[in-house]
């Protein structure tokens, strides 16, 4: 694809393409970049992944906290392409292609989650990723009408003195009043009632109102877009199901909890949330049986984004430590589990879907909890081993061994990492002083360059008056002994 980056193309049995859409002349209008399954032809655009050079300004400002690195992103990035045909007319589907609506996460945009709007638009759904302008993208615009100029909005951060939950939250009900807009405009385009694009792409929205299912839509986020969706679910009824990519709930209510009463699923990567936000999910869960918790080791956050894509060292220097899991990989789990869910839910047919173990395995986790539920053949329950003493003696001391082993390879990092401390501060106390000393050293020497030099000039000072003085002496001579001459002549 060039560049230092290259996406994943979509495994299902769509093509995909892409446009963008932007609709209003304000800020209160809506962007987003569409997904959707298309009718590729030979030689077909792919589009830039970064479209303007101004993302990389944002990026560098936010994601590496200074702006004059955006020149660097753009040498890295600037030529990175998305494997999807850009504007390409869609494909007819008589029964209506089911909708997702994507939110971005903090300081993000709209092409960022490519690599997972292609999956999913590959096995025939329309997805539009939102571009959120409400402050939490890393950069976004709107077109004024008239003139047709842009007016770019930079991220946000959160206002000194402010508390960051009203901040927050205050952003995560502006992200989901624009979710339910896009909802909207799909369900208007579904009517005959089209809102022209004002971005002037080509690509004509009304076809999509025979080609669309908004009775099958679910809202769908990444981490501040995670929590977006599950808010959105909550105040809009026509979306049927939310699935939450590593949610960040600290800006939601807690009142709002007992509303979710919809599906979600929550898939979570390894090291990102807290105790206390699996506890606020596990509230949803409760709520609802269909409702689902899923965690993908050896993920970090990053993982469920196309930076997940990124060379290592790069990922490592912008990111730090990454997930020990292959990144395709974990985009595979990722969207199968999606569409496994989504299937449910949305009551749709992915045919491609079932005849894949994946797809069966994770149609085996979504399974609903039935108290009802029977086995087929009655079974009589297990004899119970009985357990010796000895037995459980052994197991005892084997546990006690693996703790013991534990605890010392803890206690073994900690002195490491204690040593690896004083070697470094050992080291700066050496630089530290070896600085004085050299500054020292240097101090001394110009002292004693200066000194010499004013001792050399005091003594070109005596000397210019010894010969002054001698040169009186000598005048004063001459004049003596001339006198009695002239006295005699006269």
């Amino acid at each position: 694809m060039g560049g230092m980056l290259a996406l994943p193309p979509g495994h299902g049995p769509q093509q995909v393409g892409c446009t963008d859409v932007m609709v209003g002349h304000t800020p209160q209008g809506l962007f987003l970049r569409l997904f959707y399954p298309c009718l590729a032809r030979a030689g077909a655009v792919q589009p830039l992944w970064i479209p303007r050079p101004q993302y990389c300004g944002g990026l560098a400002d936010v994601t590496l906290g200074h702006r004059w690195c955006s020149a660097l992103l753009s040498i890295a990035f600037g030529s990175c392409r998305v494997p999807v045909s850009w504007n390409e007319p869609l494909k007819p589907c008589s029964t209506g292609y089911p909708l997702i609506i994507f939110s971005h996460g903090l300081g993000t945009f709209r092409t960022l989650y490519s690599s997972i709007c292609t999956e999913l638009a590959s096995w025939g759904f329309v997805v539009a990723a939102l571009e959120h302008r409400d402050g939490s993208a890393a950069t976004t615009y709107s077109c004024t009408a008239g003139a047709g100029t842009e007016e770019w909005i930079p991220f946000q951060r959160l206002p000194q003195g402010q508390k960051e939950f009203y901040f927050r939250n205050k952003q995560v009900h502006h992200r989901a009043q624009e979710c339910m807009r896009a909802l909207r405009l799909f369900q208007g385009i579904a009517d005959g009632r089209t809102d022209p694009s004002i971005l002037h792409q080509g690509w004509d929205l009304s076809v999509l109102k025979d080609n669309l299912d908004v009775t099958k839509v679910a809202v769908m986020g990444h981490s501040f877009g995670g929590v977006t969706a599950v808010l959105a679910l909550v105040k809009e009824p026509s979306f049927r199901c939310a699935v939450a990519l590593d949610a960040w709930m600290f800006p939601l209510e807690n009142l709002l909890y007992p509303e979710v009463t919809k599906p979600v699923l929550f898939i979570n990567t390894e090291t990102f949330q807290t105790p206390e936000s699996v506890a606020k999910m596990k509230r949803l869960s409760s709520r609802n049986s269909q409702t689902r918790i899923v965690t993908v080791l050896g993920t970090v956050h990053e993982d469920q984004t196309d930076f997940a894509f990124l060379p290592g060292k790069l990922f490592s220097l912008i990111f730090g430590k990454r997930g020990t899991l292959d990144p395709h990989r974990a985009l595979a789990i990722t969207s199968r589990a999606a569409l496994a869910f989504l299937q449910r839910h949305l009551d749709i047919q992915v045919k491609e879907l079932e005849k894949r173990a994946s797809g069966q395995a994770f149609e085996l986790i979504l399974s609903p909890r039935s108290k009802e539920a029977v086995p087929e053949f009655p079974l009589s329950p297990p004899k119970k081993k009985d357990v010796s003493l000895e037995e459980i003696q052994k197991k005892l001391e084997a546990a006690e061994e693996r703790r013991k082993s534990h605890e010392a390879e803890v206690l073994k990092q900690l002195a490491e990492k204690r040593e690896h401390e004083k070697e470094v501060l050992q080291k700066a106390i050496e630089e530290n002083n070896n600085f004085s000393k050299m500054a020292e050293e240097k101090l001394t020497h110009k002292m004693e360059a200066n000194k010499e030099n004013r001792e050399a000039q005091m003594a070109a000072k005596l000397e210019r008056l010894r010969e002054k003085d001698k040169h009186v002496e000598e005048v004063r001579k001459n004049k003596e002994g001339k006198d009695p001459g002239e006295a005699e002549t006269d």
